[in-house]
């Protein structure tokens, strides 16, 4: 059942996005929005579905279509598709995306614009990411070298910390890492340092991981733009090659 404070705008959202599950939506900042108030990992972490706690369900995705539905940046947005089906996430963002509030990037009214967005419920490892975003040939991500509790003290906006290393795996997935310098404070290589130590690798195709060996550079680059709650993927146009993960107020690149 939809929750009750966003069930009257569906009519109008309908007529906005005839197509919305059939086709997929641009991104917000792609119609010229950004966010007033986010939605945040706390609201995800509080509306996490009691059906899928209940069913031992880990993670789930969620993807809606949201349509500004005035100049507050209010939305109004529909469940397009969730995974596992029938485990709650759907409510549980529609839930989340109740607080969330947009605005146009030029000062214009937002009002219509409609984009697609996907929140990541819970628990999300490695393996899901694109190839260009993995450790090295052969290898998959088990457990992301995560930086997310990285709160960037001191580190100014668009300020990038790096931290590179040369990794050879066990044959647990486990990792002996060796820094090879970066250009960051040390209390952010130590941080890094952390992060590869609790990463875990494992075979793409099944077999051993032992003796595996890759070079990889955590680097933070502090943005405005990057909001809470949502996780994307994306390369930067400009450094071929170079793919980035969105976390909240941060931009992780390898």
């Amino acid at each position: 059942m939809r929750l009750l404070a966003i069930a009257l705008p569906f009519a109008a959202l309908a007529l906005c996005l005839p197509a919305a599950a059939s086709q997929p939506l641009p991104t917000y900042d792609k119609v010229g929005l950004k966010w007033k108030t986010p939605p945040t990992v706390v609201d995800m972490a509080r509306h996490y579905p009691v059906r899928a706690k209940a069913r031992q369900i880990d993670r789930g995705s969620v993807d809606v279509a949201c349509a500004a539905r005035n100049d507050s940046g209010a939305l109004a947005c529909q469940v397009v598709s969730e995974s596992p089906e029938r485990a709650g996430f759907g409510a549980s963002a529609l839930a989340v995306m109740s607080r969330a509030r947009v605005e146009a990037v030029d000062g214009g009214d937002p009002t219509g614009r409609t984009f697609g967005f996907r929140l990541k419920f819970g628990s999300w490892g490695g393996a899901d990411l694109p190839a260009s975003f993995q450790p090295g040939p052969g290898l998959h991500w088990a457990r992301f070298p995560n930086m997310t509790k990285w709160n960037m003290s001191g580190q100014d906006k668009l300020e990038t910390y790096t931290a590179a290393f040369d990794c050879t795996a066990r044959a647990s997935g486990r990792l002996d890492c060796t820094s090879t310098g970066g250009d960051s404070p040390a209390k952010f290589q130590a941080a890094a340092g952390d992060a590869m130590a609790r990463a875990r690798v494992m075979s793409a195709d099944g077999g051993s991981v032992e003796g595996k060996r890759f070079s990889w550079t955590v680097s933070i680059q502090r943005q405005n733009w990057c909001s809470p709650g949502r996780e994307e993927i994306f390369q930067d146009g400009e450094t071929p090659g170079q793919i980035g993960r969105c976390f909240p107020s941060q931009v992780q690149v390898r």
